[in-house]
């Protein structure tokens, strides 16, 4: 029996590192989107944007809304000097941005996320 238990020990931690997931990853744009209100999200398909680690859109409120993660909070701040040129209004967090029309629309997005509007 003792084998078995490091079996299973071993594939846990196998299942755990290879998730891409876990504490170190960030929210994820999906989660992101639920906290500011969206009953559903649309994951991007295709390539990504320069510097996003995942991306999502949906409508809360009659705007969209286009949620971005990053590796590092580097990246994210790349995306956002890029992202400004395009307009919007963005709130910010850990790794993550929100692009969306309105300033107001930012304000309840970041009272939701625990974001800061930039």
């Amino acid at each position: 029996m003792p084998g078995r238990r490091w079996s299973l020990a071993a594939l846990l931690l196998v299942a755990a590192c290879s998730s891409g997931g876990g504490a170190g990853a960030g929210p994820s744009p999906a989660a992101l989107a639920q906290e500011a209100g969206c009953a559903t999200s649309t994951p991007a398909e295709g390539d990504l944007e320069l510097y996003v680690r995942a991306e999502a859109d949906c409508a809360a409120g009659g705007e969209e809304l286009a949620f971005r993660t990053f590796a590092n909070n580097g990246n994210r701040d790349d995306w956002l000097n890029a992202a400004r040129s395009f307009g919007g209004v963005f709130v910010v967090g850990d790794r993550w941005a929100v692009n969306v029309d309105s300033r107001s629309l930012a304000d309840r997005i970041a009272a939701a996320t625990g974001g800061t509007v930039s």
